[in-house]
């Protein structure tokens, strides 16, 4: 079976799994270039393998309230103000020098570095408080309610499609190419009602309603798979 990398290689994929060339299938480019469009869009969206979770940083400009985003951030978990965070290091003697100043070991207690560790995670708390905001994935528009009065950087907790090298490797995909089949085989459907109750060679009826159950169940089976075995849980905030 080969592997698909590109749009082009997906749409004959899709023509092949309609039936062609056995078949002749009334499909316009334009229409089947729709319907892959929307399944992408679906997947990168809503399936767990379309986006990857990321930190990206973005510099407010004071008194500016909206931004607009690049095409691929799907939507924002998280703002935080890029602040330089005290991490804490495995070597807990150079954690406490700072504070205490050169010490004999023997001298720092369990209770002084637990002291200091809940002290840290309190400032951390403070200092790093997620910032209020409003994303619209459709318009790409960010907005901040409240902004500082000078410039500062914001690091952002996003979910971020893939790069164009990423899209090429999405491609072969199961479950986006079983559902741009399935979107493209009701648009044949509704293409070919036009021929409903004409008469075939003898004597039957064409029926295209037969055909459009069948990929609507198609269709249907999937966005059930997507939401119950493709969607993971996370909290995402879509404005």
């Amino acid at each position: 079976m080969r592997y698909i990398k590109n749009i082009t290689e997906l749409k004959e994929y899709v023509f092949q799994r309609l039936g062609v060339p056995v078949v002749q299938v009334e499909l316009f480019e334009d229409q089947l270039n729709i319907a892959i469009n929307d399944a992408l869009k679906k997947f990168l969206e809503e399936h767990y393998e379309g986006t990857d979770e990321k930190i990206i940083f973005l510099d407010i400009v004071k008194d500016q309230k909206e931004y607009i985003l690049d095409d691929t951030v799907i939507s924002i978990k998280n703002v935080f103000p890029n602040t330089n965070k005290l991490k804490i290091d495995d070597d807990e003697n150079w954690l406490l020098h700072d504070i205490y100043g050169p010490y004999p070991q023997n001298q720092i207690s369990i209770v002084d570095i637990e002291v200091w560790r809940q002290n840290y995670r309190q400032w951390e708390l403070y200092f790093n408080k997620p910032i209020s905001f409003s994303y619209n994935q459709t318009t790409k528009k960010l907005y901040f309610p409240v902004i500082p009065k000078n410039s500062v950087r914001y690091a952002l907790q996003v979910f971020k499609a893939e790069d164009d090298d990423g899209i090429k490797r999405v491609y072969d995909n199961t479950w986006l190419k079983e559902y741009s089949v399935a979107l493209a085989g009701l648009q044949w459907a509704i293409n070919i009602s036009k021929y409903s109750g004409a008469n075939l060679p003898g004597g039957a009826n064409f029926n295209y309603e037969i055909m459009e159950s069948r990929y609507t169940a198609m269709k249907e089976k999937l966005e059930l798979e997507l939401d119950e075995k493709y969607s993971e849980p996370t909290d995402l905030f879509i404005g």
